[in-house]
């Protein structure tokens, strides 16, 4: 277990880099890197939504995890979204918009 959060915080650390890296770049300064930021800023929300929300469900409706491994699940969640909002962006940059 304390290998997975070790790994996770790496994977954390590169990702917020990456994305800081993006930000401060002129690209996201032009229309279209706003557009970009929008959309990343709405998924990662839109993903911690359903994460949290899945975690009550999961806690109080179906009794699958115990209410004290709660704070954990949304640790994990939180630092999920981190990567996986650097990875839209990165698959959102190289298309289209």
């Amino acid at each position: 277990m304390e290998l997975f959060f070790l790994i996770l915080a790496i994977v954390v650390v590169l990702s917020e880099a990456y994305k800081a890296k993006f930000e401060k770049s002129m690209e996201a300064k032009d229309e279209r890197g706003q557009l970009i930021l929008l959309k990343v800023k709405s998924m990662s929300y839109n993903y911690l939504t359903v994460g949290i929300a899945g975690g009550f469900l999961l806690v109080g409706l179906f009794k699958v995890m115990s209410v004290s491994f709660f704070p954990f699940f949304v640790l994990i969640v939180f630092l999920i979204q981190s990567a996986v909002s650097a990875i839209y962006l990165g698959i959102i940059r190289k298309s289209q918009i």
